[in-house]
């Protein structure tokens, strides 16, 4: 949820992540941890048909549990993830442009300055993205950043 600050319209802190994806997060890593134990008691070719699987749901699952929140401060975004909440990256609130990409059924919101790009929010939902996107457009000039189309390759147009 956003707080609002009472001398500006705009949010001023958006949590990316949800409480709901970061337990689903640890859940997943609860039973990949069982699923590693149980390939190690069983004989060697069925082992290896759970401890693959396991190690590749790794991703998603260590990606719920991380913790991610944007803020804005005095002209700049400061992005902090993980459990001790600290700072990822930080970026100024000038000559922004944003992208809203779909992604594996889901939204990812890029920002773009100056040439570089960076992913603020990834595997989110719509409304989700939107929150960020509003956060980011409280620092434009004139109430909004322009939006990029995205890029898609040539088999998906």
């Amino acid at each position: 949820m956003a707080a609002m600050a009472a001398d500006h319209p705009h949010p001023v802190r958006v949590n990316i992540s949800h409480p709901l994806g970061n337990l689903i997060g640890f859940a997943m890593g609860v039973t990949i941890v069982f699923l590693f134990l149980a390939s190690y008691s069983i004989d060697w070719g069925v082992g290896w048909m759970v401890w693959v699987p396991s190690a590749i749901a790794i991703i998603p699952a260590s990606h719920l549990m991380r913790r991610r929140i944007l803020h804005r401060r005095d002209g700049y975004f400061d992005l902090e993830q993980g459990w001790l909440m600290r700072r990822a990256r930080s970026f100024p609130a000038d000559d922004l442009s944003i992208e809203l990409l779909p992604t594996a059924g889901l939204w990812a919101v890029v920002v773009h300055r100056q040439g570089a790009a960076w992913p603020i929010a990834t595997w989110v939902t719509r409304q989700r993205a939107n929150r960020v996107c509003a956060v980011l457009d409280g620092s434009a000039p004139n109430g909004a950043w322009p939006r990029r189309d995205p890029i898609l390759p040539n088999g998906d147009r």
